[in-house]
């Protein structure tokens, strides 16, 4: 197993997908969640629906019947796999990292802005961890499959762990 790195021609169809729609979890500060929506991105909060202190289960079925992918810093409950399957999500997006370190939570979300928000037709079912400099996605494949992939970001060069 190794790194490969990505190419142009890889993004190509890519491009083409439509915005996805997100929604905040309360654990998202709302300067974070301005910053997304200042980039022209579809995020509500859980907030904008008066909706605080719901359990975990009610804001992933809220997120589903909205059709928003749920964006959390939560990934201790929302990637348990016997608590969220990937069959019942509609899309949870889990920034991961130090999230007290400014620089590596700016970079999440970056990135989650720049390879996860533009895909959503490619993401539905999935489960996004975006760390500073990793994307790993989890999700069920046209065989109906579990299936995970990896990529690197470093610097302007991107990488796909291939097997």
């Amino acid at each position: 197993m190794s790194w490969k790195e990505l190419k142009e021609n890889d993004f190509v169809v890519l491009r083409k997908m439509r915005n996805i729609k997100l929604l905040a979890d309360e654990d998202l500060e709302d300067e974070v969640v301005d910053y997304i929506k200042d980039r022209k991105v579809n995020i509500k909060s859980v907030k904008d629906y008066g909706r605080t202190g719901l359990p975990d289960e009610a804001v992933a079925a809220l997120a589903r019947k909205e059709e928003r992918f749920l964006i959390t810093k939560n990934s201790r409950d929302f990637l348990n796999d016997h608590k969220f399957p990937l069959n019942k999500v509609y899309g949870i997006i889990v920034l991961d990292g130090d999230m007290k370190n400014t620089v590596s939570y700016v970079r999440c979300v970056q990135l989650m802005i720049a390879w996860i928000i533009p895909h959503e037709w490619a993401y539905k079912g999935s489960k996004i961890k975006v760390g500073p400099s990793e994307i790993q996605i989890k999700g069920i494949d046209y065989t109906g499959k579990a299936s995970s992939d990896r990529y690197k970001i470093s610097g302007n060069k991107s990488y796909a762990w291939v097997d």
